[in-house]
């Protein structure tokens, strides 16, 4: 992903320093929009987001198969929380069988405010991953919660 960042800025300084244009010169502004928008999102997720944000640590306390393709993870922070379910959290579960990466998930219930509960449901690339790999005593870092 962080690769891709670079190959955006490298093709919309390409189209900005480009001599030939297509289109009117309505039509090559529209352009500037979502690259704008690109290079804010950048700004944000590879500048602000390492350096500003709050990331607690976590382990996986208890794990709770509901059928064959949703898991309720039971997560444990050092720190009391404070939200409301239905928030959600980027989550980067740690070790060898993880990829490093956040995602993404909805925040379910609190437990004596130091604990959280998820339920995930095997369904994309990673989550399907995440349900045949989670195991307890797992550990990683909260992002959030946010809405």
């Amino acid at each position: 992903h962080k690769f891709l960042s670079l190959v955006f800025l490298l093709a919309s300084l390409h189209i900005i320093l480009s001599d030939k244009r297509v289109g009117s010169s309505f039509a090559q502004s529209l352009l500037y929009i979502p690259m704008a928008a690109g290079l804010l999102s950048i700004i944000y997720k590879q500048i602000y987001i390492p350096f500003f944000a709050e990331f607690l640590p976590f382990k996986v306390t208890n794990l709770r198969n509901i059928n064959d393709n949703i898991v309720e993870a039971t997560l444990s922070f050092k720190e009391p929380l404070r939200l409301i379910p239905g928030q959600y959290g980027f989550f980067t579960f740690k070790g060898s069988s993880f990829s490093g990466e956040s995602h993404p998930f909805t925040l379910i219930e609190s437990i004596e405010g130091s604990e959280m509960t998820i339920l995930v449901k095997a369904q994309g690339d990673y989550t399907n991953h995440f349900y045949q790999a989670i195991k307890k005593g797992d550990s990683g870092l909260f992002e959030g919660p946010y809405g």
